[in-house]
């Protein structure tokens, strides 16, 4: 189906992740008709279930910004939740925990808050990105760590990715500190940019 994509096994079961992409639909009664096919090939076997980006359907159904069918929708969601009866395990993940519905908390037999990386963690994710091309020989990360603290996982994936592109564009094949240290600046104006922004 094109509604979600099957990527790996993991403890046994094959993981699948849920496309909101292919099952969000413009038309009028079709996102629900898409989540019902994804629940009705979830009864047929044993999987692990993950909706990635959950916010998307299971927003807060008083929120005045949202039209009727999304409402709809996470009425529909709770309820084929409710009445599942297969062997899958259901996992959801989101951001924004904040735009939930209380009621779609409730659907769920546990609830896992993931912090910030820290210090630790930020350079082991640094590392994992920037393993691909050569440093120069006073590369050091320390300083880097500090001005990272409060970035997310998916923030330093894209400072580190920012600053390759930034190294192989320069025509240099090592990336040095200045470049890394600027691509972090650069993000964190960007997202102050995006907390200023309001949505109407």
């Amino acid at each position: 189906m094109s509604d979600f994509t099957e990527i790996r096994t993991v403890i046994g079961y094959p993981l699948i992740l849920v496309r909101f992409d292919s099952v969000i639909s413009s038309y009028l009664g079709e996102t629900a008709s898409n989540l019902r096919k994804v629940f009705d090939y979830m009864e047929n076997g044993r999987w692990v279930v993950l909706f990635d980006e959950f916010d998307i359907i299971g927003k807060q159904r008083d929120d005045p910004t949202e039209h009727g069918e999304i409402k709809r929708v996470v009425n529909n969601f709770m309820l084929m939740l409710e009445n599942y009866q297969g062997d899958s395990l259901i996992i959801s993940s989101t951001n924004h925990p904040q735009l939930l519905d209380v009621a779609v908390w409730r659907r769920f037999d546990d609830v896992i808050f993931f912090d910030l990386p820290d210090k630790s963690r930020r350079k082991k994710i640094f590392d994992k990105y920037l393993r691909v091309m050569k440093k120069e020989v006073d590369f050091d990360l320390t300083n880097i760590l500090e001005k990272t603290e409060k970035f997310s996982g998916s923030d330093i994936e894209q400072a580190s990715i920012e600053a390759l592109k930034m190294t192989i564009l320069q025509g240099k094949d090592c990336l040095s500190l200045d470049t890394l240290t600027d691509s972090v600046i650069k993000h964190k104006k960007r997202y102050k940019s995006k907390k200023v922004i309001k949505y109407e």
